[in-house]
């Protein structure tokens, strides 16, 4: 196809973006303002109720005090004050310099007013207190504070009148005086009220007048702004529409997805093809070079850049494949390819096409992968096997000349000290050899060719009969064995070689890892579909942390081990041999106090195997018989971006 692509709309000016948000920002910022004075104004409203309320209080618990005496009265009288008290505490901190804002909240709060209410109403008095909207009602609450004082003095001098006094002439005097300032301080509520609405009201139209005035400069703004910009969007979505009709016709029949790189904007334009493709959903979209390289795989962003900027210069932007994060954090792999389209009037364009390649990349990654793995595998068993082997030979050999030479009863005598030292090569040679050995069922379980013969069995004579195997590493130690397996037949689905394999590294490990003159303790319980043999010891325990690296190929626990033979192999081999016999073993303990490994057979055969057992014990197989692992190295590729 050689049509041009279409174009891609003109950038809106500056000033028609910036007028109309800034006309929305001062119509949202008015109405905020409005809303907040309005709030804090009415606080005070109701702050003076409140002042009211306790003046009157106060004042008739103060008439009550004059006529009786009683102390009662007077402390309802200071309790009824706390309110206005706490106001001018308030007040007093708003007026100081520099403000004292935590003293003013708390003084409002003691004045009883909403926590909510109390920020609003500070900044109200910080801002507008010398306006002259606010002057007369402070002038008012000032004075209401003076006559507040009057009225304490006033208290202090019923305090001091004698009985006699308060049914004479000097109660009646200092009753009037009372009375007055009581009359002085409703005078001044009126007029804090009547001003403090009046500021509401007025407040109140400069805020219509503002914002009326702001919603009036947006409508023309837009209106103005929307007939230029339809004038011009018009026009071009004509074109769009024919343009459109012709790429869209291309690319449909092969699913492919276009872009469009305005060489001079350095924008992308991506059809919705191409954007569902690289998975910004299903609508075109617009994205700079800038903001479609933050989601480019970081390995391959530089050769991405680089292929771009090659593109731009020759005018040739050949077939390449990368890895693109989508924005919901999906990789995908892309191929692109695209031309170079030069235009006097619309400037130079890059034109391209998009497919998916995750699935085919995905595909080859992992078949590279599966086979590399089982090259491996299958080296390192052959390496395994093949070490182990030969290591055997010189083994056997040393072992045989160190028995020989122990044994020579035609030469000299050995000397203790030689005697010991053959006894050292004897020691080390086995130990060695049973790493061997270790290490070479290891080969055989991983790469699946131990035989496993199940069947249904009575463990309790297979696990006696391993018992005299550890008979003399128990003595060593000093050793308590207590057998407590019950009399009855202790029926489970299992190989017995293999599960005597497992009971005597489990009873080697309890006397290994014992304390001196410790306990091993052998008990066995069942349900309906599994029988527990436990293993457990009085030895230095484990930890939780312990516990999860304790069936991991070569890996030995604690500080207790270093004195300890062993390969670490031990528990691993176990397991698995476990598993793949349909069970399975696990371990508690508690630091210092010992550890008990419980291993869980199946009591009957798997029931796909129930009815071909004897065919199972009679025809022996090389291959797992049940609940082994398929060992498949499948790795998930990495996904891959697209242009830069």
């Amino acid at each position: 196809m050689t049509s041009n692509p279409p174009p891609l709309p003109q950038k809106t000016p500056l000033m028609w973006q910036i007028v109309p948000v800034g006309a929305f920002a001062l119509i949202g910022l008015l109405a905020i303002s409005s809303m907040y004075l309005l709030g804090a104004i009415r606080a005070y409203v109701g702050g003076e109720s409140l002042w009211s309320k306790a003046h009157t209080t106060a004042v008739a618990q103060l008439q009550a005090h004059v006529a009786t005496g009683d102390p009662a009265y007077m402390q309802g009288f200071e309790a009824a004050l706390a309110t206005q008290i706490g106001d001018q505490r308030g007040r007093e901190a708003l007026e100081a310099r520099p403000v004292q804002w935590h003293v003013a909240r708390q003084g409002f709060l003691a004045g009883g007013n909403d926590e909510a209410d109390i920020t609003s109403m500070m900044v109200l008095y910080h801002l507008f207190s010398d306006t002259w909207l606010f002057q007369p009602s402070l002038r008012a609450w000032i004075q209401g504070d003076h006559l507040i004082a009057e009225l304490r003095l006033l208290a202090e001098r019923s305090q001091r009148l004698t009985p006699e006094q308060r049914d004479g002439p000097a109660g009646l005097a200092l009753s009037r005086e009372i009375a007055q300032v009581d009359r002085q301080l409703l005078a001044e509520e009126r007029v804090f009220l009547a001003h403090l609405t009046r500021a509401a009201h007025a407040t109140e139209w400069l805020l219509h007048v503002l914002v009326l005035t702001s919603v009036t400069l947006i409508s023309i703004v837009y209106v103005l702004s929307y007939r230029r910009v339809h004038a011009r969007q018009l026009s071009q979505s004509m074109q769009l529409r024919r343009e459109q009709q012709r790429w869209d016709m291309a690319v449909a029949s092969a699913g492919l997805g276009r872009f469009d790189l305005d060489i001079g904007s350095l924008r992308y334009h991506l059809d919705a093809r191409a954007a569902q493709l690289l998975g910004w959903g299903e609508d075109a979209i617009t994205l700079t070079r800038e903001e479609l390289r933050t989601h480019i795989h970081p390995d391959d962003r530089d050769e991405a850049r680089a292929q771009m900027d090659q593109a731009i210069a020759q005018g040739v932007f050949r077939l390449v494949r990368y890895r693109v994060t989508s924005p919901d954090g999906d990789v995908r792999s892309i191929e692109v390819a695209g031309r170079m389209d030069r235009d006097q009037r619309q400037g130079a364009h890059i034109l391209g096409i998009v497919r998916d390649v995750t699935v085919e990349q995905m595909q080859a990654q992992m078949a590279i992968q599966r086979d590399t793995a089982q090259r491996t595998a299958a080296a390192q068993r052959s390496f395994l096997s093949r070490l182990s082997h030969e290591l055997r030979t010189p083994l056997n050999a040393i072992l045989g000349f160190a028995q020989l030479l122990d044994l020579d009863q035609g030469g000299p005598p050995l000397s203790p000290a030689q005697h010991q030292q053959v006894g050292w090569i004897l020691q080390s040679g086995q130990q060695l050899l049973g790493l061997v050995d270790e290490v070479l069922d290891l080969s055989k379980i991983e790469s699946g060719q131990v035989p496993l013969h199940p069947q249904q069995i009575d463990v309790s004579p297979l696990l006696r009969g391993c018992l005299p195997i550890v008979e003399s590493m128990r003595e060593r130690q000093h050793i308590t064995l207590r057998d407590e397996l019950p009399v009855h037949a202790l029926q489970a689905w299992a190989d017995p070689q293999r599960l005597q394999q497992v009971f005597i590294n489990l009873l080697s490990n309890a006397c290994k890892y014992n304390r001196p003159g410790g306990t091993i303790q052998v008990r066995a319980s069942e349900d309906a579909d599994h029988l527990f043999i436990e293993v457990a010891d009085t030895g230095h325990g484990l930890s939780n942390e312990d516990i999860p690296h304790l069936f991991q190929p070569f890996h030995r626990i604690g500080r207790h081990t270093r004195d300890v033979e062993g390969s670490g192999l031990g528990l691993y081999i176990a397991r698995q041999l476990m598993t793949r016999m349909g069970g399975d073993i696990t371990a508690q303990g508690l630091p210092g106090v010992g550890a008990c490994f419980t291993i869980r057979l199946r009591r009957h055969a798997p029931h796909h195997l129930a009815e071909h057992t004897q065919d199972h014990q009679d025809q022996p197989t090389d291959t797992p018989a049940f609940g082994a692992p398929a060992r498949v190295a499948a790795a998930e590729p990495e996904s891959v971006s697209s242009f830069s």
